[in-house]
């Protein structure tokens, strides 16, 4: 069955013809036309192409990856994957239409490594790594401690009449990001988005609780990088479909990793049940919380300054609470005052056409500790209800209907922790390869901030983050 791309575009050519070349014309002949920067490249390279047609105004360009149509004059365009593809392009004036093509052929990436890698994890920077890993031709292995990919992705369809991000829910950039880090120079992702910026903003701290005048957050959004959100999908459907579906059938779930032996002229991981596996290189995208557990025994030891590295980074422990009211008495967010991490009350389906009425909370640190004091799950609802309870009178019980989902980050054995600190700058010493065979990738290895102090899309902590880092190490390793 043809790609629906491919058929639009075939609607448009014919339609084009029709009506071109009329007897009556009025306008010149068009004569497409147009030059490439290269006609071979590699996965990842972007190439120019250059309009020299005549007398025409308008252009239609098919790619030839199912790619969307395009209708610049001079696009660019990067593939994602080794092929042979036929770039189409119709020229038009309100007389005639042309049609010309031309062959590019994307190649792997070279490399002089022809060895295997073990990846150690399948969350957004292990499936990262195996998504350019694939792409280069070399040999890989995804070790999941779970029985399912994404890591603190995870996503809920069953809760309310739109799916939840049980984990990493916010883009934290441009919207562009998504685009850019599938190899896609088109400005508009697919999927649809929400711009994050609430207005109707509260604080609730020693001195009450108010609201934040909305010129202030307006004012706040205008110097601030921006953020999105999925609107009816979630970042787990993102990840699922560009980066998971790819590489799945090179993933061995159910295989937790005890121990990394870099010590011989191969690496032996052996797993929690006993099984070995032998790489020339190993990549571990485990969480810093995994990683200052000493779950996986290093053989031999980690460097010292690689383990402060560790040990300096802040992970701290993290849940996320979503509770579902009939009628919707809270604003978009509350930022609470704690001690260390963060506490957010926030209204879920902001701006999502949703019927349900779901509030969530983004806890972490102080506030994620006390709340483990509490005797169970439902212990910790009563006491949110409780609290927002003596803010709305009432009126968090009365509207309560029972249902809600908690989701704990912070004891989860395979995480232990919600994500790190953006504020804070990665550790160069996090990132040493050990005697070059065993590397490191994960959100932790972001900066928001480049050389020259200026805010980048490379957020630490965040989704694109991860995706980054584990694109960065097969760099490392490929050259």
């Amino acid at each position: 069955m043809k790609n629906l791309n491919t058929i639009l575009f075939g609607i448009i050519a014919l339609l084009l013809f029709i009506v071109s070349c009329k007897k009556e014309e009025t306008a010149p002949e068009v004569a497409a036309c147009f030059t490439t920067s290269v006609t071979e490249a590699i996965v990842g390279d972007e190439i120019s192409f250059t309009n020299c047609s005549e007398n025409a105004t308008s252009y239609t360009w098919d790619f030839g990856d199912n790619s969307s149509i395009i209708t610049d004059e001079s696009p660019n365009h990067t593939y994602t994957a080794a092929g042979e593809y036929i770039v189409k392009m119709v020229a038009a004036n309100d007389n005639c239409s042309n049609t010309t093509s031309q062959t590019i052929t994307i190649t792997s990436q070279s490399t002089s490594f022809n060895g295997n890698v073990i990846i150690v994890g399948a969350g957004a920077a292990g499936l990262a790594a195996a998504k350019k890993l694939e792409e280069a031709g070399i040999v890989y292995q995804i070790l999941e401690a779970t029985d399912h990919y994404g890591g603190r992705i995870q996503k809920n369809e069953d809760f309310a009449d739109f799916p939840i991000d049980l984990g990493a829910e916010w883009i934290h950039t441009d919207k562009s990001i998504l685009n850019e880090l599938i190899g896609s120079s088109e400005p508009e992702p697919d999927v649809e988005t929400i711009l994050y910026q609430p207005t109707d903003f509260y604080v609730l701290d020693g001195f009450g609780y108010y609201q934040i005048p909305v010129v202030d957050m307006e004012a706040f959004y205008a110097d601030y990088f921006k953020e999105y959100k999925f609107k009816s999908t979630t970042w787990y459907d993102y990840i699922s479909e560009y980066f998971a579906q790819p590489v799945e059938q090179n993933i061995v779930y159910n295989a937790k990793v005890s121990t990394i032996d870099y010590s011989g002229e191969q690496v032996t991981v052996t797993t929690e049940n006993g099984t070995e596996y032998l790489a020339d290189k190993v990549i571990s995208t485990v969480s810093v919380g995994v990683l200052k557990s000493n779950f996986i025994n290093f053989i031999p030891a980690l460097p010292s300054e690689q383990i402060a590295a560790i040990e300096s980074v802040e992970f701290l422990p993290g849940l996320k609470l979503f509770m579902k009211f009939s009628e919707k008495f809270y604003p978009d967010a509350i930022t609470c005052e704690t001690p260390t991490g963060e506490k957010t009350y926030y209204d879920v389906a902001y701006q999502k056409e949703a019927v349900d009425h779901v509030l969530g909370l983004l806890s972490t640190g102080t506030s994620t500790e006390e709340y483990y004091q509490l005797a169970n799950s439902q212990a910790i609802v009563d006491a949110v209800l409780a609290e927002l309870d003596d803010i709305y009178d009432g009126a968090a019980s009365q509207f309560y209907t029972g249902d809600y989902i908690l989701k704990d980050w912070g004891q989860q054995v395979n995480t232990l922790g919600s994500w790190t600190n953006p504020a804070e700058a990665c550790p160069e010493d996090l990132k040493i390869s050990p005697e070059d065979k065993v590397y490191f990738a994960g959100a932790t290895f972001g900066d928001i901030f480049d050389a020259d102090d200026n805010i980048t899309s490379n957020v630490r902590g965040s989704v694109q983050a991860a995706i980054l880092s584990g694109y960065d190490v097969v760099d490392k390793i490929i050259e």
